[in-house]
């Protein structure tokens, strides 16, 4: 590839005043964790009496975030999507008794769960109640970024709506493979395959996608000390990641630091995902942005749980908890009106 430098910038259209306050909603990745962030926002929407989605110009969602963050984008309730997570979840992670058992073993050879369950549910969610057409990015409501993977060159990729002439192609990806190309976990879950591209999950390298809405919003004309950024988790554990149970049948745990490839796959893309978290949130964005524009709402939890494995009842609980007890430190927030969002005409009209 030789020299690159970021000289020649996009020529975006700049929708944004310096001036002007720019707000973020930036949602992680966590497989059937997602169901806390659905209920922090579903809680945060019972007291607003409103969408969440009214205060923000850009949301972002990676992985199962990122299926919050279109279902948003669609115009459904909070409410909608955690009970998605509450009625589908057991299905597309099957990992109950013997199962559990039997996924273990077929995880140390191909992926532990198929993915058609995941998109015959997310082809019945992301709808549009008065049409029968299937969505696009294009019918977003609010300006959607969500980070995925090229599986063929090992490259990042952002899928975005239309809100920037550049953006001509994304556009017309239904909503429902938008959401399974952010959200294919290697190991949990196959590749996903559309129209010739194989996707991985966003989590690889933006499991926190809140910095790439920062940039998306300075490309847009918002200057840094303008930008707001809510962070919503899928909860997080402090456990030691060198003494893990690499499989539920096993009595032991073993020290991962002295271990090689078998034990460590079980347990390193966790480990990836919540590093990028943690470091996204505590440590780039609390340096980069003015102070009181960053809010993150997260919880503790036990490290038993897990991508595909959670007390659902208790996730629930504490997420709608956190989003009430959240509510009073957001005013600054709420007071914000997201800017009015259309696609832009020269990326829809114009074909590549």
């Amino acid at each position: 590839m030789g020299l690159v430098t970021n000289h020649n910038k996009s020529d975006s259209l700049k929708v944004f005043t310096p001036d002007q306050p720019v707000q973020i909603l930036a949602m992680d990745g966590g497989g059937l964790m997602g169901l806390y962030s659905a209920s922090v926002i579903k809680s945060i929407e019972d007291n607003l009496g409103h969408s969440l989605t009214k205060h923000f110009d850009i949301i972002c969602g990676t992985s199962t975030g990122g299926l919050i963050a279109l279902g948003l984008g669609l115009g459904k309730s909070a409410e909608d999507i955690q009970n998605f997570y509450i009625t589908e979840g057991p299905k597309i992670f099957p990992n109950r008794g013997f199962e559990r058992y039997y996924r273990s073993f077929r995880n140390l050879l191909i992926a532990k769960y198929s993915n058609a369950h995941l998109e015959k549910t997310l082809r019945k969610l992301l709808v549009l109640n008065d049409q029968e057409k299937t969505p696009l990015l294009l019918h977003s409501k609010k300006r959607l970024i969500l980070p995925t993977y090229l599986s063929a060159n090992s490259q990042p990729r952002l899928l975005k709506t239309p809100h920037d002439p550049r953006l001509r192609k994304d556009w017309k990806m239904p909503m429902w493979a938008a959401a399974m190309a952010t959200s294919a976990a290697p190991t949990y879950l196959p590749s996903f395959h559309f129209e010739g591209t194989r996707y991985l999950d966003g989590g690889l390298w933006a499991n926190n996608p809140a910095l790439v809405g920062v940039v998306e919003a300075l490309e847009l004309g918002a200057s840094l000390q303008n930008i707001r950024v809510l962070n919503i988790s899928t909860t997080s554990s402090h456990s030691n990641c060198l003494h893990l149970k690499p499989l539920p049948f096993v009595p032991l745990k073993y020290e991962y630091g002295k271990l090689g490839k078998l034990p460590w796959a079980a347990k390193v893309l966790s480990v990836v995902m919540n590093a990028n978290s943690h470091a996204t949130s505590h440590m780039f964005l609390r340096q980069l942005l003015a102070p009181g524009n960053l809010a993150v709402i997260d919880r503790q939890v036990a490290p038993e749980h897990a991508l595909d494995s959670i007390d659902f009842e208790e996730f629930q609980t504490i997420g709608e908890e956190d989003g009430m007890h959240s509510c009073g430190g957001l005013s600054q927030f709420f007071k914000h009106t997201a800017s009015p969002y259309e696609p832009d005409p020269t990326a829809i009209g114009k074909n590549d």
